[in-house]
């Protein structure tokens, strides 16, 4: 009975946040030949779908829609290709999904997140199995998603960054993790400093705070010159899960510079392959809560924590508890097809001992 009412809640909310909009196609034998012009005609809201093809582009986003990948690769060569999205309102969501990198060198794709207001979610980058991996760079954007990407380095500046299934490995001179004066959170993430010449996972500056769940943090380095998972200056917050193991290089010890606030906090991670959403959440052992969710709307700090879901719309989707042990708990809900890019926030809500309380927010975007 829940799993059909769930299934309902979710029909009903891909129904109600469908926007209207034009889908603009690009690939072999489709209305546009570059990702480009497709951009450059798409009007606010609108999709832009990428269907198979091998692209050479810079690609510059200053509008809100949807750009979906589907089997297309984007090629890096020197002196480089990019992704820049930019000046965006509280009101214009952007969505970069579903794109796998190809390199025949190993050049990396640089990806920037630039002055943006609003949501802005960067979902299911990969790559060819080869050494080109995304760069990213977050620059006063305060709601930046990035779910199951291939990294090889990232860097905040004043911004809001979630980070979902992601794997950073710097390969020089670089922490996996530069945060600036800003808030970074990772769900079952794997980051690690780069091992030569040997750096910090995650490097806080400028104070910031740093929330960390079901994650690997690794600093680098041997002996005297081992580096921590965590080096923090100018005050910087660290929270963390006990699910996320630390491990320093050489002799460092695995926290620099902060003392970590170590405890039981919830998170929840959304995929959906087309017609099945996962929701896979992970809380305080044995504690009840209801997942919910909405249409993605700009962040809001309540006095449960923050969120990114539209209070005036939101909608239960399903209960459930904790695992006493694993502290999981994976649900699977049917749903009818979706445009691709569709976006909608989820949150868990928990109602423990304590009071209610809000998990990490997440974002899916549909493929």
């Amino acid at each position: 009975m829940l799993a059909r009412l769930a299934s309902f809640a979710v029909a009903l909310l891909l129904t109600a946040v469908a926007p209207c909009q034009q889908v603009h196609t690009v690939g072999p034998g489709q209305t546009f030949a570059t990702i480009g012009a497709a951009i450059a005609a798409a009007a606010a809201g609108d999709t832009v779908l990428v269907v198979g093809g091998s692209y050479l582009e810079n690609i510059d986003i200053d509008k809100s829609l949807q750009l979906v990948g589907q089997g297309a690769l984007l090629r890096t060569a020197f002196p480089g290709s990019s992704i820049r999205v930019h000046d965006l309102g509280p009101n214009q969501p952007v969505v970069v999904r579903g794109f796998t990198l190809q390199s025949l060198s190993g050049i990396s794709m640089a990806l920037s997140v630039e002055r943006c207001e609003g949501p802005v979610s960067l979902h299911d980058l990969a790559n060819q199995g080869g050494a080109e991996m995304w760069g990213l760079v977050v620059d006063r954007s305060v709601q930046v998603h990035v779910a199951r990407a291939l990294l090889l380095r990232a860097s905040a500046t004043d911004s809001v960054v979630a980070f979902e299934q992601c794997v950073v490995d710097p390969t020089s001179w670089a922490p996996g993790i530069l945060s600036v004066a800003s808030t970074i959170s990772l769900v079952q993430c794997s980051v690690h400093g780069a091992f030569v010449p040997g750096t910090a996972a995650v490097w806080l500056d400028g104070g910031g705070t740093l929330l960390a769940t079901r994650s690997d943090l690794l600093g680098t380095g041997t002996g005297s010159f081992g580096q921590p998972a965590i080096q923090a200056f100018a005050g910087g917050t660290v929270l963390l899960d006990p699910s996320t193991t630390l491990g320093a290089g050489g002799s460092a010890p695995p926290i620099t510079g902060a003392v970590a606030t170590v405890f039981e906090f919830a998170s929840l991670r959304a995929s959906s392959d087309g017609t099945v959403l996962t929701a896979a959440a992970h809380g305080p052992a044995n504690e009840v809560f209801v997942t919910v969710f909405s249409a993605l709307a700009p962040a809001v700090a309540t006095p449960l924590g923050l969120t990114w879901l539209d209070l005036a719309t939101f909608t239960p989707l399903y209960a459930g508890i904790y695992d006493a042990t694993t502290r999981n708990h994976v649900a699977s809900i049917p749903h009818p097809p979706a445009p691709p890019g569709l976006t909608f926030g989820l949150q868990a809500v928990g109602l423990g001992a304590a009071g209610i309380s809000l998990g990490l927010p997440t974002v899916l975007s549909m493929p």
